[in-house]
């Protein structure tokens, strides 16, 4: 059971050698109620000579009655029994400091204390855990053989969900381990039996991903090494892949410097959905997390849970880490290669904001049939307490540091264990006033569309399944189709304009090649003619800043451009001008040239030149000069490029709501929330610069569309764009916020719910010239997309309570079978140790008559406590808004899962 710990001489400053007996000749034996025999053989200390101040030190304090160490244990209700009161061999008496010496004590007591309650040595161990195992379990979870009623795996398809195991994973940078100077043998005693995952496990992978030379290193040289490699680059710091869109916390927050001087960066790991941490799925980390670290934490949390169907994950960066799972857990971990497999991995709530549309739609919790309600963020809940600790653990030897760390993550579970029956029935009764609440409102809308509308809609196929390692992908491709956003797969954008100017398909067939080959050259000098106005407008935003010492938020453009190969593209583009508008330059306002002054340098000139394009002319005169053609070209670019800036805007915005919600919830300490503050501010600057250059393109747009344009009679996409208010329209409303009636959409602006009906109300492509109403666009495509999410609300309501009440059902059962363990550990132990298995028995059976107690009094009048369904009816709420609800009775049989 124990270990022989030995420093050897010469490894630090002061030689402290000793011993902890193996339990073959142990010295130290658990008695029922902790008690701790310990014999003369205790802990031998040999001190260095202390140095004058310490001398001083112990002179100022010689007279003071110290109490020993069975003093301070019997004030905390332990007794030291079996041997002599006499000081440790080779401690000097006349000493006064017993700090070493008792930290050495309480370390192995918290140890041989979360032994003692694990009830190894009275033989009780749950199902799918190892023997050796002294964490606190989370008896809510799914349990097969142990929690599970009978006939389980015969649980219709639809309902599977309530016997799901969910993991939540992250990453901790405040429980960190400093580089200093210490014991290299010191090993961990609950090495192998806790959360923690030993180091010498993950050396192969990591010596294969850093230290593909160096063969033999060990484990300290391995972390210092690995810690050296990390030079910030997307490779280095995320694994295999790169991450592909999130820049909210793994790439951007970890800076390289954030690592210095420290052995241990922080943790990852994982907690099932109920917030109890897994054991043996977590990880130290050498700078940040990388796959090697993931999979490690993630084919630990799967051990036990082989029996069970389905399991899933989030993750803040699940959308990349999905990418080469199985290729990665095919040859470090085939064992769990077919979980892998079937894995449903999605992204929490919170971090799900700093991800581009596609990883909103595809990986949303919202959407996905059969997780409920909750956030799946709760993994990150035990950090705020945890953090505070870490400034201690920290200063600790590697083996110090994760006992004390295994003791708080157990702690943490065991207070989470005492409460769940009172958070169940809180959850319980959140979930029932949602479902309530989203019932009525889908009713509603229901109603409003009409059974005609309705109907139409059900023929749409919803893919609602979460995505897995072999599905991802094709989920990934059709996420423009999805019937939860409005689709912008039709809406114009710079390189369609071009296409369709380039390649007309309605002029009949009496186009010369020549005019063909006359319209693609004008409609080329307009697109260079727009992107030169872009990189003008690019570098004098440049220019301003470096005036005024600001940073530059945005590259502006794909490649870098300077002055001079502005002025070598602009000189270019002037020969083509000066063919296609041999007039423009007397076409060009007098004010615009006079700003020019012959005094002003070369590079300040170009800056400020009018390029002379058909928006830069008056209406008038573009209509004198025969450059109509010309400016329609102009004006079709620049649609395009309107709703390509939209994105940007859309994106920025996102950026700096997860920032935001970030700072909320998680950002704690005057440092972390001025860098929070600062990053929260420049994203605010950066959505307001695209706003900006957005808003300028469409004064071009209206410029180009004239005094005669009529909204009323437009039927392109491009009517629905307007100017963007800075101070209003920046916003964005969160995606999985219960909605309420009489919104059109949950959304911060019109920003959001601009673009195409989907392909199976609109038949609109390029080759057909088909027109689209644009009243339908606004109003009929966005019902269609209300009614679906207020459907996945409803549904997500209804799976909430239906988990909330099985997870009543098994958290009750487990404690039941927890106590019938102990009872049977009690009958083959004697003394003490039968007196605890019986005290441990009674107090489990009176947690799960308190479990039993809340799941009555939370769970609805009349409704049978082994009711898997408790799904709410729709009909109630139509019939209250129709006098006569037979015209859908057919789409209610379909809607209506009760029915």
């Amino acid at each position: 059971m124990f270990r022989t710990l030995k420093r050897l001489p010469g490894s630090a400053k002061r030689t402290k050698d000793f011993d902890l007996p193996c339990a073959k000749d142990s010295a130290y034996e658990v008695r029922a109620g902790g008690i701790v025999h310990l014999t003369e053989q205790t802990l031998e200390f040999a001190d260095d000579a202390p140095s004058p101040k310490r001398r001083r030190q112990e002179e100022d304090v010689r007279d003071e009655e110290v109490p020993t160490v069975n003093e301070t244990m019997e004030e905390h209700g332990e007794e030291l029994t079996g041997g002599s009161s006499a000081e440790p061999k080779g401690c000097d008496p006349k000493k006064k400091d017993r700090y070493r010496g008792f930290m050495f004590a309480a370390r192995i007591y918290r140890y041989l204390t979360m032994v003692k309650r694990s009830g190894r040595k009275h033989g009780v161990v749950v199902p799918g855990r190892r023997p050796e195992d002294i964490t606190v379990p989370c008896f809510t979870c799914p349990i097969p053989n142990f929690n599970l009623p009978d006939g389980w795996k015969d649980t219709p398809e639809e309902l599977r969900y309530l016997y799901r195991i969910i993991f939540c994973a992250d990453g901790n940078y405040s429980l960190q381990k400093k580089t200093k100077q210490g014991d290299p043998n010191d090993i961990a005693l609950s090495t192998g039996q806790g959360f923690f995952i030993a180091h010498s496990k993950m050396y192969a992978d990591l010596d294969k991903k850093y230290h593909k030379k160096g063969k033999g290193k060990g484990e300290e040289e391995a972390a210092k090494g690995e810690k050296g490699k990390g030079k910030g680059t997307q490779e280095d710091v995320n694994g295999d892949i790169p991450i592909t869109c999130d820049a909210f916390k793994v790439v951007r927050s970890q800076r390289t410097g954030k690592f210095k001087h420290v052995d241990v960066s922080g943790v990852l790991s994982s907690s099932c959905d109920h917030m109890h941490f897994r054991p043996g799925a977590t990880v130290d980390l050498q700078t940040t997390e990388t796959w090697v670290h993931g999979d490690f934490g993630l084919n630990g949390a799967l051990d036990g849970t082989e029996e069970l169907e389905e399991r899933a994950m989030s993750y803040d960066v699940v959308c990349s880490y999905i990418c080469h799972i199985i290729k990665r857990f095919k040859t470090s971990h085939p064992k769990h290669l077919e979980s892998i497999r079937k894995l449903k991995m999605l992204l929490p709530k919170l971090h799900m904001h700093a991800h581009k549309e596609l990883c909103q739609v595809v990986y949303a919790f919202c959407y996905a049939r059969g997780f409920g309600l909750a956030h799946w963020e709760g993994v990150e809940t035990p950090w705020a307490e945890l953090n505070a600790a870490g400034l201690s653990t920290r200063e600790m030897t590697a083996g110090a540091r994760h006992d004390a760390l295994e003791s708080l993550f157990n702690y943490w579970n065991w207070r989470k264990t005492q409460q769940m029956g009172k958070f169940l029935a809180r959850k319980l009764e959140e979930a029932y006033k949602v479902q309530r609440k989203t019932t009525r409102f889908f009713a509603n809308l229901t109603v409003h569309a009409g059974p005609a509308k309705v109907e139409s809609w059900l023929q749409i196929k919803v893919d609602d399944d979460a995505p897995t390692p072999t599905t991802f992908r094709k989920k990934t491709k059709e996420y423009a189709k999805s019937v939860y956003l409005l689709n912008r797969a039709e809406l114009p954008s710079v390189e369609k304009a071009l296409d369709e100017l380039m390649n007309p398909t309605n002029h009949g067939t009496q186009q010369t090649k020549a005019a063909a080959r006359m319209r693609g050259r004008a409609a080329l000098f307009v697109k260079t003619g727009i992107e030169l106005d872009l990189e003008q407008k690019h570098l004098r935003y440049i220019r301003d800043q470096r005036a005024t010492k600001g940073e530059i938020l945005d590259d502006g453009l794909e490649v870098s451009i300077t002055v001079e190969s502005f002025r070598d593209k602009l000189g270019k583009w002037r020969v083509s001008q000066t063919k296609l508008m041999p007039n423009w330059e007397e076409l060009i306002a007098p004010d615009a040239e006079s700003a020019d002054d012959d005094d002003e340098e070369d590079e300040e000139r170009e800056l400020s030149s009018v390029l002379g394009l058909p928006s830069d002319i008056e209406e008038c005169d573009r209509a004198e000069y025969e450059l109509n053609k010309v400016a329609d070209h102009e004006l079709t670019i620049r649609v395009g490029l309107a709703f390509d800036q939209l994105d940007g805007v859309r994106l920025a915005v996102q950026y700096r709501a997860a920032h935001l919600e970030h700072k909320k919830k998680n950002v704690r300490g005057k440092k972390a929330n001025a860098q929070s503050e600062i990053e929260i501010s420049r994203a605010e600057k950066r959505a307001r610069l695209l706003g900006s250059r957005y808003n300028d393109n469409i004064s071009r747009i209206v410029a180009l569309r004239g005094t005669k344009y009529k909204r009323d009679e437009d039927t392109t996409p491009g009517k629905w764009l307007q100017a963007i208010n800075l101070d209003k329209d920046l916003a964005i409303s969160s995606m999985a916020t219960p909605r309420s009636l009489g919104e059109s959409t949950r959304v911060g602006s019109w920003i959001w719910s601009v673009g195409d009906p989907p392909a199976s109300s609109a038949a609109t492509t390029r080759s057909g010239q088909a027109k689209v109403n644009a009243d339908k666009i606004s109003f009929e495509s966005a019902d269609m997309v209300q009614w679906f999410r207020a459907k996945a609300g409803k549904e997500r309501a209804d799976e909430a309570v239906n988990k909330m009440c099985a997870e009543f059902r098994r958290t009750a059962m487990a404690y039941g079978r927890y106590s019938e363990m102990w009872q049977r550990g009690a009958s083959s132990a004697t003394g003490g140790e039968r007196a605890y298995a019986l005290k441990t028995a009674a107090m489990w059976a009176r947690m799960q008559r308190q479990c039993t107690e809340e799941y009555d009094g939370a769970r609805r009048e009349g409704v049978p406590p082994d009711r898997l369904d408790h799904t709410r009816p729709i009909r109630p709420y139509v019939e209250l808004l129709l006098d006569d609800p037979v015209p859908y009775d057919k789409v209610l049989r379909k809607v209506d899962r009760t029915l």
